[in-house]
């Protein structure tokens, strides 16, 4: 019956017909097919589908509100950060792959129209249509077994941090409100406040860290 051959890419594995074929005979096979089937393109092709699907390539293609949303699609994801040193990073990066776009067209796009929603530790930008899928997994970030198997055996710890967290808190709330916490002032809330909608006539309220300071900002 002579000999059959199994190719990849240079390399030849010659199998005898009177000797039984080996596993690594079958993985060479399997290599040779995946090889044959895999389409081969430039290196240069790559960037540029690469960069296109990220919007960048060949420039921007989208413009104002409707390009805003043609572009948080196509890309499916855009982090965001209200801090605001040139401008917020989600503003820079629509700014770079949508023509005339304006920071209003992202806050209607998300908190009029609800078209998009953010979600994640990192707060990432995400189509309306995705939420279903995203509501499957944001209950089990709360339930994973790491978080509960940390507090398991680091149940002194914990209480101890919580101790320490409710002593500081008047101390911190003095110092905060004494102008020494410049971060705060200067900084994080005022970004905050920046990119808030439209509130008059809405009631709100704080949670997470501080004293209330952003309600007591924003009533004024």
């Amino acid at each position: 019956m002579g000999s059959q051959e199994a190719s990849s890419g240079d390399s030849l594995a010659r199998v005898s017909a009177a000797e039984p074929w080996s596993l690594a005979t079958f993985e060479n096979i399997k290599l040779a097919s995946i090889a044959m089937s895999i389409p081969r393109i430039s290196k240069e092709v790559a960037r540029r589908y690469v960069l296109g699907r990220q919007g960048l390539w060949p420039g921007r293609r989208w413009t104002e509100k409707d390009g805003t949303a043609q572009a948080l699609r196509y890309i499916e994801c855009v982090q965001m950060n209200p801090l605001n040193v040139i401008a917020r990073s989600h503003d820079l990066a629509l700014w770079g792959r949508v023509v005339n776009y304006q920071p209003d067209h992202l806050e209607t796009l998300m908190y009029r129209d609800r078209q998009f929603f953010d979600y994640g530790s990192h707060q990432h930008i995400y189509p309306m249509s995705e939420l279903p899928y995203w509501r499957v997994v944001m209950p089990r970030k709360g339930k994973e077994a790491r978080w509960a198997n940390f507090a398991k055996q680091h149940r002194a710890l914990l209480e101890e941090v919580g101790c320490v967290w409710n002593a500081n808190a008047d101390a911190w709330t003095k110092l905060a409100r004494a102008g020494y916490d410049v971060y705060r002032d200067y900084l994080n809330p005022p970004a905050f406040v920046d990119m808030l909608p439209d509130i008059e006539g809405l009631l709100g309220v704080d949670l997470g860290c501080g004293e209330g300071h952003n309600n007591e900002a924003l009533a004024l």
